[in-house]
Order: C-alpha cells, then structure tokens, then sequence
C-alpha cells in the first residue's frame, strides 16, 4: 500500500496578538513551534525580512500575488511558501503567509511533490485570507485557543497537481549542485537562490539579494550568475573487471605416444647431423677445388 505524502503547515498574519505582544506581522500557526534545528521550517522561524517582503506584497495586485512561487530545498525535504492578500479592519492591506514543508526522496518523484505542496499551499492562503478579512473577534479568540486550525498536518493526496513548470524545473534543478530554492523574484528574500524569471529580472534582483542564477521559463533551463552553481558531474562508469586466464593443466601422453614423439626427435636429430656433415663435406671440396687451383697457378 502506497504511503500518503503529508505536509505540515505554519500559518503567518498579522491583526492578532497570538505569538508575539503586538498585531504586527507573527505566526499564529501553531502556536508553539517545535520545528527541528537546521530544518526548513526552522529557517522561516529565523527570517527577518518579513517587514521588506511584505511592502513588496501590498503594492501588488491579488492575482499577482496568488501567482508567486515559492519551494525551499534541501536534501531531504522542501518547504513551499504562498501569500494572499486580505485587509484588516481598518480596510488596510494585509497578507496571509502559509508555508509547508513536506520530506522528499530525490529518487523519487520530487516535482509531484512540490507540485502537490505548492497546490496545499496556495488554496489555504485563499481560504486563510478570506477568513480573517476584517480581523473578526472570534477568529482571534481561535487563534488564542489554537482552534483555528485543528491539525497543522495535511494529506497532499487531496491536492492534484498544479498542472504547472514544476516537473521542468526540477528537472534543471537536478543538473546543479548549490540550489538552496527557486522562487519568483519577488519571494527569493525568503531563501532562494534561484530566481523563476528573465536574465533581467535576475540581475535585478541579485543587485538586492546576491541569488545566483535563474530558470528560463522559456528555454526551460537554470543559468548560473555566480561561480556558486555548479553541474553535477556524472559517476564514473567502472570499468569491467577482467577475469584472469584459467591455467591450463599439463597435457598427460600416453607413455606409447611419448615414446613415439621421442623417436621423431631422434630421427630430426640424425637429419640434422647428417646435413651439418654433408656442408661441412662440401665446404671442405669447394676449398680443396679454390685453393688447389691457385695453387697450380702461381706455380
């Protein structure tokens, strides 16, 4: 039986008092973070450019902000982040914040999984939006009592696949090793280096933030900025071991076939005797005919 992936979420608002003395910008989901040292959610507990960010996001449309991506990555989990816009009861803007972070298997199917969790995401941030529009009483008394969100942990089952880039664009993440996330540029302040957009909107954004690279939309590919981005290389091929010739055992003759062959080398060795006797013979005549005849003459 296959294992239903789950994310867990942290939701992020301000108009409340729940985790902090004041209204501003604060988690109010869950009320106690537990998030593991080094991890993913950790690092959003850490981030200080909320109150950066966040002008960027009042100044945006709805739509363009429902549209911003962004999916945090490491080793063995990644954590998606959405924004939505709402307003709190003076009218004024205001934006909803939830992350997710769900583990992943790198030789699995990464970009269903970011997909899945991107989709978590964005629909809670709509829904989260709507319900706070106004700061209400009783969405603050929840928030109090930790009953606004029952369990911070979803089923991605329940959310197909956005239908979007993402299997593109891990596809070109897996060709590099030191991307720490992709995001649109407008959320890589939250920790990617990566930003989804034009070489011109990357540099833009690099003069802000220092990213390294970006992902063409259009040739589906990561371009790297800095020397910090680098391909992995492929795994060596080993060679074929080449098993070592098997020795070859004596060859056992029969003791009549040894005699026989013992008998042909003697007769080549007689053959032989022979030839070397008969040259020696006629050298011996060559020379007596030469020099005999020499001799005649000077006499």
């Amino acid at each position: 039986m296959t294992q239903v992936e789950k994310a867990k979420i942290t939701l992020w608002g301000k108009g409340y008092r729940v985790t902090q003395d004041s209204e501003e910008f604060q988690r109010w989901v869950p009320r106690k973070s537990a998030a593991p040292p080094g991890s993913l959610e950790a690092h959003l507990e850490t981030f200080d450019g909320w109150p950066a960010l966040l002008q960027l996001l009042y100044t945006a449309s709805e739509r363009d902000v429902a549209l911003l991506r962004c999916a945090l990555i490491r080793n063995r989990e990644i954590l998606c982040c959405s924004f939505a816009k709402t307003e709190d009861r003076h009218r004024r803007p205001s934006v909803i914040a939830v992350a997710a972070c769900a583990p992943v298997d790198w030789s699995g199917d990464v970009a269903r999984t970011i997909s899945r969790t991107h989709v978590l995401t964005a629909r809670l941030a709509a829904a989260y939006a709507a319900s706070v529009k106004g700061n209400p009483d009783h969405i603050g008394q929840q928030l109090k009592n930790g009953n606004f969100v029952q369990d911070d942990t979803f089923d991605l089952d329940t959310d197909p696949p956005s239908g979007d880039d993402w299997p593109d664009i891990i596809r070109a993440v897996k060709e590099w090793n030191g991307v720490s996330g992709v995001a649109s540029p407008r959320l890589a302040s939250i920790g990617a280096n990566i930003v989804i957009g034009t070489k011109h909107e990357a540099e833009v954004t690099q003069s802000r933030l220092g990213i390294d690279g970006y992902y063409d939309v259009r040739d589906r590919a990561i371009y790297p900025l800095t020397s910090k981005l680098r391909r992995w290389e492929p795994e060596p091929t080993p060679k074929p071991i080449t098993p070592a010739p098997t020795p070859r055992p004596p060859v056992q003759m029969h003791p009549d076939e040894l005699a026989a062959v013992n008998e042909t080398l003697r007769e080549m060795q007689k053959t032989l005797e022979r030839i070397a006797f008969t040259m020696f013979d006629f050298v011996r005549v060559m020379n007596e005919i030469v020099f005999g005849e020499t001799k005649k003459r000077r006499r």
